[in-house]
């Protein structure tokens, strides 16, 4: 989600010296709001999807590594792998009023659809070391920050409906993903403490056109690359205060990751074709957050948990203008929120159901809302999870060419629908 209007876009693609920033990750697709930073991933596992991405006081998988790696050591199997895929369909519809002769409002009007389709993966083990302390170790890959983006737009003269002014399209692809690694051990009776290392990596490439019918005005195709590596780590405490209820704590470090940046500009003109290139390094700054969690299991004949989670991210603390691809963003702290229950039946197939509020780090005034439901099988030892997923998100944001209607801004509805599949086996 992302606010940063399509000029300051162009415009930052346009600069020849200008390279791009950082990366993201997983079934969550991006939307202009977040091109910044990338859209932030919630629970890597479809039951922790589908109970509003918690995972702070409760394990689900191996994405504790991520969310908390104290609670490792509250498996109780041997070995637990885990492996989920996801399929997103993000929709972005453009709106401008339309107003009558005497300047009232009579209705929004489209000028911007975008429907796009994107997919992600990942997954981990966790091993529960046999010794007499409770202890355990795991280890996966994981997206954590999400940019895929893809915008087209045919921008037609209000004085003549019918004629085509410009073409001016946007293509985002990358995610920021971490290899993580992690320990969680019982140091007294119900009190647990973890460790987890990650190690960041991918590659964020972006795209931007500028076309016109007309052969006097000059055709512009910008395209950005960034290859993006850095450490980073996460501590979380875990305690069972009783039968009924855990508290928990985690704390993931600010990081940074950077590479190596590449740039080209081609401008076609009747005359001719030039281009220009250039190449360079640049790092980007990630803000850190920290985590609490409750997990509450109510005296019920069949089993149920509750669990409630909120994620702190200090994005005030990161260089404002280390934004992906190189623009400037004005960055503020975010709430992210979720809740979820999980009800098991007596033929042990749960039934999920969850919520997320996640605040948009660029814009003050937008917040995304995720709605997420799951259930899930057992065959032959094998746990398969599915779990379906609705976001949505308003916001206003700068419309390019404001001349061409007489005002400047946009309302922007996003919509996003998940579906998550996954297997886990513990023996």
């Amino acid at each position: 989600m992302r606010r940063t209007h399509f000029t300051l876009f162009v415009r930052m693609f346009a600069a020849a010296g200008v390279v791009a920033g950082v990366l993201a990750p997983r079934t969550e697709a991006a939307t202009l709001l977040d091109l910044g930073f990338g859209t932030p991933f919630g629970g890597a596992t479809p039951r922790s999807i589908a109970m509003g991405s918690t995972g702070v006081a409760l394990l689900h998988g191996s994405d504790a590594l991520v969310f908390n790696p104290a609670t490792l050591a509250t498996l109780e199997p041997r070995v637990h792998l885990d492996v989920t895929v996801g399929l997103s369909q993000a929709n972005e519809d453009r709106l401008v009023p339309i107003l009558d002769s005497f300047q009232g409002f009579l209705d929004d009007g489209i000028i911007a659809i975008n429907h796009n389709t994107y997919a992600s993966g990942e997954g981990g083990i966790v091993w529960r070391v046999p010794v007499a302390m409770p202890m355990a170790v795991g280890a996966g890959v994981f997206d954590r920050f999400d940019f895929d983006y893809d915008f087209f737009q045919e921008v037609r003269s209000s004085g003549a409906p019918d004629t085509l002014v410009q073409n001016r399209t946007l293509e985002v692809a990358g995610k920021l993903r971490s290899i993580s690694a992690g320990y969680g051990a019982e140091v007294f009776a119900g009190a647990r403490i973890g460790f987890s290392l990650h190690r960041y990596f991918g590659t964020v490439d972006g795209r931007s056109g500028v076309e016109t019918p007309s052969s006097t005005i000059a055709d512009t195709i910008t395209s950005l690359g960034q290859e993006l590596s850095g450490w980073g780590w996460s501590a979380g405490g875990h305690y069972h205060l009783n039968e009924r209820v855990d508290l928990a704590a985690s704390y993931d470090g600010a990081f940074d990751v950077d590479g190596a940046t590449s740039s080209s500009q081609v401008v076609a003109r009747s005359s001719g074709t030039t281009e220009t290139t250039a190449s360079g390094q640049r790092t980007v700054s990630y803000p850190g957050t920290l985590r609490f969690g409750v997990a509450f299991h109510p005296r019920n004949e069949l089993r149920t948990v509750f669990a409630v989670d909120a994620a702190r991210r200090y994005w005030k603390g990161t260089e404002e203008t280390a934004g992906v691809l190189g623009q400037g963003v004005s960055l503020r702290d975010t709430w992210d929120l979720g809740i979820g229950v999980e009800h098991v039946f007596y033929n042990e197939m749960p039934l999920r159901f969850g919520f997320r509020y996640l605040e948009n780090y660029a814009d003050g005034e937008s917040e995304r809302s995720i709605f997420s439901a799951g259930t899930a099988y057992h065959v032959a030892g094998t746990m398969f999870s599915v779990t379906g997923l609705f976001h949505r998100q308003t916001s206003r944001q700068e419309l390019f060419r404001p001349e061409l209607i007489g005002r400047g801004d946009v309302k922007v509805e996003d919509s996003i629908v998940q579906l998550v599949l996954g297997a886990s086996r513990r023996f």
